[in-house]
Order: structure tokens, then sequence, then C-alpha cells
């Protein structure tokens, strides 16, 4: 008795999985009776086809003469296919088989990146994926079906994925409107590990509705730090409360100025400049190109007082005389004189004055480089008896 295709079956990768794609896939055809008992012998006449993304028309088969038939077959292209044998044209029990030829598998293959974790409305979102085989091992060549689904407030939003040829993919989208996106990243319709994934967008700087504020944007001075702040604003009007804005500020003036932009982390940004010289600058506070509100900005700087270079100039005292009574004199006309001699010994030139009010007066100058440091001795009399001595340290 023959073999009969109602109760003649296959086994093995090839027909029942997992199959490998760029790989030989074995499969055993086992010829059965009508009364499905075992065919001793050969001479059967099967065939073989495989259809899907690839297509093998005629898989060899191997008589082994023992009522069993071997098989394989090799495709290149990842994805779904159907397996047909027959029996002098009648397909066997089971046939077609169906069965999935994997590069990548899905539930091992992920994904990671930014684009994944969060973003802002109208800001391109990048993750990457990664495909991994049925063994764990990571795919190093490319050619798989990765599908990405992005669904968000404003409907589907389209991405690009690039098939990098090295077993990643490069997923990029643009999200319209701040809120939640629902990412599906699948392999031959089966999600990947983790998938879907849950990605919150905020909305977007504005730069028209940022601004700036502070005091270095009034008036600075050429020899101390000049400060200013930014303030983020969606493009609703509403303050931002993080930070990551690519903010930038660019200073002209008599001399090239730098500016150094601190992100608090909550929507606002810290600036510092220091101008070297006085003179007129242009502050432009800019978003990605665009100015902020009210920018640029025309700030004067100012000379400075240093204090190294500053110092005491002139200088004057008021002596008044009394008579022996303690009672002060309202007439002038007493001897007044005044030394004053420095560390080197020379005297200090005095200008002294008589009131005519019982005050006498002397003016005198201590100033330049010289005399910071320095200590004078200072004698004044009256009549030439002694009314006062100090020492004044510079």
């Amino acid at each position: 008795m023959g073999a009969d295709a109602s109760t003649s079956y296959a086994t093995g990768p090839g027909v029942e999985g997992p199959a490998r794609v760029g790989k030989d896939n074995p499969f055993t055809i086992h010829s059965m009776t009508a009364d499905n008992k075992p065919v001793p012998g050969g001479g059967e006449n099967f065939k073989a086809s495989v259809r899907g993304p690839d297509n093998v028309p005629n898989v060899p088969i191997k008589d082994k003469g023992d009522g069993t038939y071997d098989g394989a077959y090799k495709v290149k292209t990842p994805g779904r296919y159907e397996v047909d044998v027959t029996l002098d044209g009648v397909p066997i029990q089971g046939s077609p088989y169906q069965l999935l030829i994997e590069n990548a598998n899905a539930g091992n293959s992920w994904a990671e990146g930014p684009g994944l974790e969060g973003g802002m409305s109208g800001k391109e979102g990048v993750f990457t994926i990664h495909s991994v085989d049925a063994d764990g091992k990571p795919v190093k060549s490319g050619g798989d079906p990765f599908k990405v689904k992005i669904a968000g407030p404003n409907g589907d939003i389209k991405p690009n994925v690039k098939d990098n040829n090295d077993g990643t993919y490069t997923v990029k989208y643009k999200p319209d409107a701040p809120g939640d996106y629902n990412i599906d990243v699948s392999l031959h319709d089966d999600p990947i590990k983790d998938a879907p994934f849950h990605v919150h967008i905020k909305p977007a700087p504005n730069a028209g509705n940022s601004w700036a504020e502070g005091p270095g944007l009034e008036e600075a001075w050429d020899n101390e730090p000049a400060y200013f702040t930014i303030h983020a604003v969606d493009g609703d009007g509403n303050p931002r409360e993080e930070g990551g804005d690519p903010f930038t500020v660019k200073i002209q003036g008599p001399k090239k100025t730098d500016a150094q932009v601190k992100d608090n982390g909550d929507g606002t940004y810290s600036v510092t400049y220091e101008p070297d010289v006085p003179g007129d600058y242009t502050i432009r506070v800019e978003l990605e190109g665009q100015p902020i509100k009210d920018s640029p900005f025309k700030v004067g700087c100012k000379a400075g007082t240093d204090i190294d270079n500053s110092g005491f100039g002139i200088f004057s005292f008021t002596v008044q005389a009394r008579d022996k009574r303690g009672q002060p004199k309202d007439f002038g006309g007493d001897k007044f004189e005044v030394k004053i001699r420095g560390p080197s010994g020379a005297d200090v030139e005095v200008q002294t004055l008589d009131n005519n009010d019982g005050t006498y007066t002397a003016i005198y100058a201590l100033a330049g480089d010289d005399v910071k440091g320095k200590t004078f001795s200072i004698n004044a009399t009256l009549n030439g008896k002694t009314v006062g001595q100090f020492k004044q340290n510079m």
C-alpha cells in the first residue's frame, strides 16, 4: 500500500520552526498509508516549495528509502512564510505550513534613546532599535522589518526608520503637540521588549515669548561682572519649569566680550559677562537663532572705580585756638605752622590759613603710588608751641 497525502506529514524547523534567515532550515516528510501506518519504502512523489518575502519554488527532496524524505531550504529575507508540501500534487496533512523565519527575534530585541524618555513639541525625538536573535545574540546585519507606530494627541505621527545595516535602526520623529504619546515598536507584528513605550512631550520654549531682565541689561561697569536672567516661556505663554533650552548670548562692543550662561534647571538661565573697556555694547539673546523678546539690548558700560588705583588726595584739618580759660577765640592773628615729614625725611608742602575767627586750617596733598603704605608725621604749632601731633598712615 502506497503513501496517502491526507495522513502523511512533515516535521522539523523548516516547517515548524524555529527557522532562521541565511541558514539551512531542514524538515522531514513522513509517508503514511491511508490507514495511518508508516510506509516502509521509498519512491513516493513528494514535492515542496516556499512562498513569502523570498520564494523557493523547488525545494530539493532526498528519498531516504525508508519512508522518510529530507528537505532543506534557505532564505535571505526575514518574514512570515508558507511551506507547501504535496504528494502527487495533493497537500499533505498540515500543508501549507505557516512559520516565521527570523533574523532578529521580537521578544529579545530592544530600543533605547532620548526619544523614548521624553521631549518637547516641535523638537525631533530620536531612539535606536537593537536587533537580537532568538539565542540572545546581537544581530550584526540589517533587513529586519521593524515597524514603528506613534500616536499622539493630534493623531498618528509618521516616524523615519533608518536601517543602519549593522543590526541597529535609528528612529526619528517630531511630535506636533505637547501631551502623551504611545510608541509601538514591533517585528513581524510582535512587540519588541518593553513595547509599547509611553512618552510625555512637554511644550517647547518660544523665542518671542521668552524674556530677560536684570541690571546687566541696564548698565555695566568695566571693572566688575554684570548679571541678568533669561526666563524661558512656551508658545502658550506659560513659564517653563525645567532647563535644557539652548539659549545663546552674543555681545558686541568696543572689545570682544564673552558671556557665561548657567542653566538653573527651572526655566531660568543666569547670564554673566565682564566688559573690559567702557563704551556701548549690544547684547543679543537668541533661542535657536531667533531673538527673544526685546532683543537686542543696548547697554552702556562706564569706567568703574578701581580701589587699587584710588586713594586719598587732598587733606585738611582745622585747629581751634582757645584762651587760658578754655574759651574759643573769635579772632585770628596767631602764628600757625604745620610740618609734615614723610618716611624719607622730606617735608610735605602745607598751606596754612588764618580764618580770622580763632580757627586755623592746614591743607596738604598726599597722593600717588609712592605714598601708599607709608606713614607721615604731622606737627602743628601755634605761636611756636605744639598744639597737636599725630601720624597719618596711607
